[in-house]
């Protein structure tokens, strides 16, 4: 079982966007921590796909607070840590789907919101791995564009990171990968199923 070194990770997210892809690869592929958030959220009325999605949503608001901070000091390590995020995530989400429950009428009848907060819905959402199939039909430079977005990162270090002449131009193009996601998605019945879009 590999264990999980600190100052490592850390050090990845902070360098280039390279070690910070790695560091994101080594967080989501650890079975340990898979393990462990698995037999919590399951134990507490969750599935193995919830258990997926708040372990990829606890390490999008670690590398949140390791950019906010410029670093973190971790007393007790990352596992402790990210458990310590999974287990305030998916008590709000169980708050949430207890709420939603008592007023899907309402909620049914809400206006859209942009496409933008869509995107960003979803990936927070089950619908993740779905989402991710889409994106990669869309084009290898639309799905970087998309995802280095929805991680947070701004525009100028996108069009850095993807050799783009300026922040206006990342800007564009990812303005058109939302509106060419949207098509592919609205144009496509069972997408629009699976992601009950």
């Amino acid at each position: 079982m590999t264990v999980l070194d600190t100052k490592e990770i850390i050090a990845q997210l902070l360098g280039s966007p390279e070690q910070r892809e790695q560091a994101v690869l080594t967080l989501s592929r650890n079975e340990k921590l898979k393990n462990d958030i698995s037999t919590y959220v399951k134990r507490n009325s969750g599935s193995e796909h919830d258990a997926k999605t708040v372990l990829h949503d606890a390490i999008i608001v670690f590398v949140k607070k390791v950019y906010s901070n410029g670093g973190l000091q971790l007393e007790k390590g990352i596992e402790a840590y990210l458990f310590g995020i999974v287990k305030n995530l998916w008590s709000n989400t169980l708050r949430s789907r207890s709420k939603n429950r008592t007023s899907e009428l309402k909620d049914s009848q809400t206006s859209i919101a942009s496409d933008e907060n869509k995107l960003m819905d979803l990936m927070s959402e089950e619908k993740r791995q779905t989402l991710e199939k889409v994106l990669a039909s869309i084009g290898e430079k639309c799905r970087q564009v998309l995802m280095l977005w929805a991680y947070g990162n701004s525009m100028k270090l996108i069009a850095s990171n993807l050799s783009y002449a300026s922040e206006g131009m990342a800007r564009k193009k990812k303005h058109q990968c939302l509106q060419k996601l949207k098509t592919t998605i609205t144009g496509n019945q069972s997408l629009i199923d699976q992601l009950n879009y």
